[in-house]
């Protein structure tokens, strides 16, 4: 006999269920049943306690043809909303049985009356993603037989789900209707449709109308500027009225705003919020009774003008004559400035200040060029224990602690991420003084060098690379180069961390700093070891249909190549090699860094 297809086996399934209890009989759960999946595997523990706690396990155990949205342990220890457990288990359960390909954007049922859940669809390329409210499905379709669990990751909360979202907010309200319509004319529904945890500073009609009649048919004929003033609104995070005073500034979509005013009176790029702390399902909405128009092309000192917390920044790099280097809107160079706000210049000790106002395109120009690196880096390219440049050439050290912030060289950054046109400024809550960064600091800055940093710890050699009165060239083996060695070498050399590891450790160190082009004029160079290294220079001919198409230098060390060179420091030079170098004899020499 064929097996039942498995619709018309839980359709019959289900037939059976309903004759005998029907019948008064009593039927009992079986090993497929949705509370028994869900208990079946172990990231969804949480749920099935509080499902058990809230006595709702003979509830689902009975239901036909439900779906569970099952929030993992993650999600449970990431964010559990406030309000009754047994409501919000509730809120996770659909009494209609919906696979992934059956959802659509809307509104659905749940088990907790009067409180439907939103279903929103997004695509990446050729995936197709499912979510409510602010959950995604990261897993679904995981069968039962009396329903279909869906794995997401975050608890939903009831109270969210009511409220509805941005556009419908701005659709329902007719003070906003010129905002809707604006938000089609630039085709930003789907995008607005995708908000999650935003602020939005919505303007009124009326902010609209106070706009010149000819500026605003510009803009409006104009999708992408159209598109820039509208995103101009709309801020990532959710940011109610005391968290605006607190943050100071806050980040649209297309611009930097400053926070300013008081808990009675608050505004936004000067503009006055007249209306705040709207909540939406996905974010929070301010009203505004004027258009936040994004500001031109700005430049780095056009950035620090606009900011009062800046005003000494800014008279200090015109006297160093600096200006000019930093205000232009021409988008190359760019630089990342790490600019001190007037409490950082008011806390230096004033004879110090003095002494750099004194000699302005000296010291004090060496001390702002101290605070500039070529290039944009926002704050979410900053991370810990990297190494920076600074235009002045000394080292800046990034470090990012859960408790202090990011700081640099250990001056913290206050308010990161004002945009120009030529790069970015990061507000400094102290003026950066320079540190040794040393060989040390680049290793633990680099994770493609963590097996090195560990065996230089357990050599007891840490102390000498981070000694920055050292002056040192290491040869430094990436992971991969240790993994590269045979099977078992590793582990031998860590079970003799101050003989034969700390002896490979010094085969890699030399004293005194050198350059790759250094290191090639002098052909070999001694070890701490002891034994000399031997440098050669390779110069391998690539060939395109028979044409020379270029030519290129590989540093060898004892053959293996250096695959970055040059990479300095406070106390010497690191370059970065593919494989571990091996001394052709054991030694137990001690290192003569005085050679």
């Amino acid at each position: 006999m064929k097996p039942l297809h498995k619709p018309f086996r839980r359709s019959l399934t289900g037939w059976v269920a309903s004759s005998l209890s029907a019948l008064g009989l009593v039927i009992s759960a079986s090993a497929e049943n949705i509370v028994d999946v869900l208990a079946s595997k172990p990231e969804f523990s949480t749920l099935v306690s509080l499902v058990q706690q809230e006595g709702l396990e003979s509830t689902l155990r009975n239901a036909h043809g439900i779906t569970i949205l099952a929030p993992t342990n993650a999600a449970f220890a990431q964010n559990v909303p406030a309000g009754d457990v047994a409501d919000i288990l509730q809120y996770h359960v659909l009494p209609n049985e919906l696979r992934t390909n059956e959802f659509a954007n809307g509104l659905l049922p749940t088990l907790l009356p009067d409180s439907p859940v939103r279903v929103s669809l997004s695509r990446f390329f050729f995936y197709r993603f499912v979510n409510f409210d602010n959950a995604r499905v990261t897993f679904g379709n995981i069968e039962a037989d009396n329903g279909v669990i869906h794995q997401i990751n975050a608890v939903l909360d009831p109270a969210v789900g009511n409220q509805p979202t941005l556009l419908e907010a701005v659709a329902a309200d007719p003070q906003f209707s010129t905002l809707a319509g604006l938000i089609q004319q630039a085709r930003l529904t789907r995008t607005f449709a995708r908000l999650d945890s935003a602020t939005v500073f919505a303007p009124t009609n009326a902010a609209f109308e106070a706009v010149p009649a000819a500026d605003l048919q510009a803009i409006a004929s104009n999708r992408r500027l159209l598109q820039r003033v509208l995103l101009n609104h709309v801020a990532r995070g959710e940011f109610d009225q005391s968290e605006l005073l607190g943050e100071g500034s806050v980040q649209t979509l297309t611009n930097k705003l400053r926070i300013s005013g008081d808990a009675w009176s608050l505004a936004v790029d000067g503009v006055p919020i007249v209306g705040t702390d709207a909540g939406i399902s996905n974010g929070i909405v301010h009203v505004v009774d004027q258009v936040l128009v994004p500001r031109g092309p700005e430049s780095l000192v056009d950035v620090a003008s606009n900011n009062p917390d800046l005003s000494t920044f800014v008279q200090v790099l015109g006297d160093a004559g600096l200006a000019p280097t930093f205000d232009s809107t021409r988008g190359r160079p760019t630089f990342t400035v790490f600019a001190p706000n007037n409490r950082a210049f008011g806390n230096v000790p004033s004879e110090v200040l003095t002494s750099l106002l004194n000699d302005p395109t000296g010291a004090l120009a060496d001390v702002l060029r101290l605070h500039v690196v070529p290039g944009t880096l926002n704050a979410n390219d900053l991370f810990d224990g990297q190494i920076l440049t600074s235009l002045a050439g000394d080292k800046l050290l990034v470090a990012i602690d859960p408790h202090v912030g990011v700081t640099v060289n250990g001056a913290p950054v206050v308010d990161p991420d004002f945009h120009a046109a030529n790069g970015v400024l990061h507000v400094m809550g102290d003026v950066i003084s320079p540190v040794p960064v040393t060989i040390a600091d680049l290793v633990r800055s680099n994770p493609e060098l963590s097996t090195l940093g560990t065996a230089l710890e357990l050599a007891g050699l840490d102390g000498l690379v981070a000694d920055a009165h050292q002056d040192l060239t290491v040869f430094a083996p990436t992971n991969d180069a240790f993994d590269r060695l045979p099977e078992g070498v590793l582990d031998g050399l860590l079970n003799d961390p101050t003989g034969g590891l700390a002896d490979v450790l010094r085969y890699h160190v030399a004293p005194g700093g050198r350059t790759a082009s250094e290191l090639l004029a002098e052909g070999a160079v001694p070890t701490a070891l002891g034994p000399d290294v031997t440098i050669e220079n390779r110069r391998p001919r690539f060939f395109f249909f028979f044409f020379n198409f270029f030519n290129r230098n590989v540093v060898e060390v004892n053959g293996v190549r250096v695959e970055v060179a040059d990479i300095e420091t406070d106390n010497g030079v690191i370059h970065i090699i593919r494989d571990v170098l091996i001394p052709p004899t054991p030694s137990r020499m001690e290192p003569d860094l005085a050679r």
